[in-house]
This record gives C-alpha cells, structure tokens and sequence, in this order.
C-alpha cells in the first residue's frame, strides 16, 4: 500500500477509530489516513490516542506493516498493564 495523506480533520458523523474501535463523535477531530492499494483508495480514522501511541513508539511496526482493526488498541492495553 502506498501512502497518499494524513490530516487532522474535523468530523462530521460518529467514526471507529481503525487503531482502537473508540467510537468519536462530532466536532472533534480525528487523524485521516489515506492509501492506494493498486487502483483502491482507503481511507482509515485514528483517534488521538492510537496516533499518539504510534508516533511515540515507531519501533513497533515498519512503515510497510498494516494494522488489523482494534490492534492497536490491544497494544496500548498491553504496554500499560
């Protein structure tokens, strides 16, 4: 997959969050992430949390590696506890 953007944009319909499955609800915003897979465009939310976990642990997965929905949820409960 190949990266196309990431912003923070404000919402305006309740989303999961890919990292977490947090449901957020408008206005507040949330990190879109857009990849191509071959003629496919994706596009996944991160809530605050998940993409502060990311950024702050970038050791943990190579910038080639996905995510399944809610893994990164389970991490962050496992570096916690």
């Amino acid at each position: 997959m190949e990266h196309v953007s990431s912003n923070w944009v404000p919402i305006r319909k309740p989303h999961n969050c890919w990292g977490c499955t947090t449901e957020t609800k408008p206005p507040e915003k949330m990190m879109r992430v857009t990849e191509a897979d071959g003629p496919k465009i994706y596009s996944v939310y991160w809530c605050e949390k998940c993409n502060a976990f990311l950024n702050n642990n970038p050791d943990l997965f190579g910038p080639d590696d996905g995510f399944c929905y809610g893994e990164v949820g389970q991490m962050i409960s496992e570096v916690e506890s």
